[in-house]
């Protein structure tokens, strides 16, 4: 735990005092600590989505049904949560209340200005402080948390957006170039055979074009389209731990590979129809090539979960590519690629409630998006005590809405040993003062601001059974609760402790049982230190 808190700032130390009024009486058993953490509720983020791609509002609990691993289970609550980038706070000036977080990944290929003007209205429209801001590439990532740190990590982003761009531009540009040569050696080596008696020199010609190309294209893979999506699922379970609104923009340009104009000239230049057919084969060859996907389909599944997890609205601005020096050439035409990435992006607006703008005006697309409304609902559910002994973790789970024609996103499966849930970080206690740290509370947008909602209970209990119990609720929005309470007992003997804590937005509870021992000079101290009265 000191490792953690060397590495985050707890803004929040709340001390109080707990006057207990217990008169002392026969001494409890001694017992080891002993905690509980009980799940009798569980919460899923839906969205539903109408046949027009927009978020579906208005729903309330009756307008869904759940199913867990086959088994009907009741929903306790549905609560409805819009949002929107360009909020009414911002609008208006005031400062911020709720930290977001904004992952801005540049796939793009082409140097151009207009990234610049991009980066622009991220930073004078979007961006407030208290935010935390990624600007990330295919190779690299830069993260802004403060206003005063713009000037000099997007002087680096930049420069590293212009490089990216510039090679890729530079190596496409090789590939249409040496394309277009092969071309004409082709035709060249056919004019030459044209007497030959076999056309053998032809076959030769060809496989040496076929190859070529294929080798072309194996360095384009590489160098636009390899790059695994798998450091996208461990970015999505990066964000999970982070408790802000996050949304991810993605300025994309479709990538593109040279083929043979369909009614490119060179067609009629073999005087073999045969000749013509098999580069025309080829070439057909090529496009379905280009038009499949490299990575299974249940990896993308994955990456699609991983960030319905996290809850994070992902938005789309989509660019066109364009290559004057390809067009230069009249025989070629630039075709756009299938890119995993690319459909990744795709399935990931689709399912988080975001928005597919096309506008090669990057800036303008941005206002569009950070205007744009998602609408998603917290549905709390009891998960069911049935099941066999495999069942007992694992939950499948299948939603359903009433409303007709509508497709729901939501996660799949839970595991009920990896639901976050509230726990005790760190639990101490003597007979002076209890310290605690609680950590993994749910934190909710409630109109304008992030807040937690934890009830923490404290009841002691003396050898006489007389009991006296203490309750504080607590709002904080920082990730960890870290709480010093000055405890006073009357006289010396035996208590025992009962402690309960209970994330009151998700219904999960944890509890922790201490028996001390309590010996009091004979003088009682006035005065508590370190606390006040409740």
């Amino acid at each position: 735990m000191n490792a953690i808190f060397r590495h985050r700032r707890l803004d929040i130390l709340l001390f109080f005092s707990l006057i207990l009024m217990i008169t002392t009486g026969a001494a409890f058993p001694q017992e080891q600590i002993r905690e509980y953490v009980r799940v009798n509720q569980l919460e899923l983020i839906v969205r539903v989505i109408d046949p027009r791609g927009t978020p579906l509002s208005g729903l309330t609990k009756k307008d869904f049904a759940i199913s867990e691993n086959g088994l009907s289970v009741p929903i306790t609550s549905c609560v409805e949560v819009k949002r929107r980038i360009n909020s009414d706070s911002t609008a208006i000036g005031r400062f911020p209340q709720t930290p977001r977080f904004f992952l801005v990944y540049f796939w793009v290929w082409q140097d151009s200005e207009v990234y610049a003007k991009a980066l622009d209205s991220i930073f004078d429209q979007i961006y407030r402080e208290g935010d935390t801001l990624v600007l990330s590439l295919p190779t690299t990532t830069r993260v802004i948390q403060h206003r005063n740190d713009i000037p000099a990590i997007r002087k680096e982003f930049e420069r590293d957006l212009q490089e990216w761009t510039r090679q890729r531009s530079r190596s496409l540009e090789s590939i249409v170039a040496n394309l277009n040569r092969l071309l004409r050696d082709l035709v060249e080596n056919e004019r030459l055979m044209r007497t030959a008696d076999s056309d053998w020199g032809f076959r030769r010609a060809f496989e040496t074009f076929r190859n070529s190309v294929l080798g072309d294209w194996q360095f384009f893979r590489g160098s636009f389209l390899n790059i695994p999506n798998r450091n996208f699922k461990r970015l999505a379970e990066l964000m999970h731990g982070i408790k802000h609104q996050k949304w991810a923009i993605v300025f994309l340009q479709p990538p593109t590979f040279p083929t043979m104009h369909p009614n490119a000239l060179i067609w009629t230049r073999f005087e073999d129809p045969g000749q013509a057919e098999q580069l025309r084969n080829f070439s057909n060859e090529m496009i379905r090539t280009m038009n499949s996907p490299h990575e299974p389909e249940v990896q993308l599944q994955a990456i699609e979960q991983a960030f319905l997890r996290c809850n994070t609205t992902f938005h789309l601005i989509r660019m066109d590519t364009h290559n004057d020096k390809a067009d230069a050439y009249p025989d070629l035409t630039l075709r756009e690629v299938f890119s995993d990435r690319q459909w990744t992006f795709q399935r990931l607006v689709g399912a988080t409630g975001g928005k597919i703008i096309s506008d090669n005006i990057p800036d303008r697309g941005l206002r569009r998006v950070a205007d744009a409304e998602d609408v998603y609902y917290r549905l709390t559910y009891r998960p069911a005590l049935e099941g066999n002994e495999n069942d007992k973790d694992q939950r499948r789970l299948v939603i359903t809405s009433s409303r007709p024609r509508v497709r729901i996103h939501h996660v799949r499966s839970i595991r009920l040993s990896e639901v976050e849930e509230i726990r005790l970080a760190e639990f101490h206690c003597d007979a002076t003062r209890l310290k605690f740290i609680l950590t993994g509370y749910a934190v909710r947008l409630e109109g304008e601001h992030l807040q937690s909602d934890v009830r923490v209970r404290i009841t002691a209990e003396s050898g006489k059974k007389e009991i006296q119990t203490f309750t504080r609720d607590f709002n904080t929005a920082e990730p960890f609760l870290q709480v010093s309470m000055a405890i006073h007992f009357p006289r010396s003997g035996h208590y025992r402790l009962h402690f309960h804590a209970e994330d009151r937005f998700t219904g999960h509870n944890v509890e922790e049982n201490q028996v001390i021992q309590v010996i009091l000079p004979d003088k009682r101290l006035v005065e508590p230190t370190g606390g006040e009265r409740p």
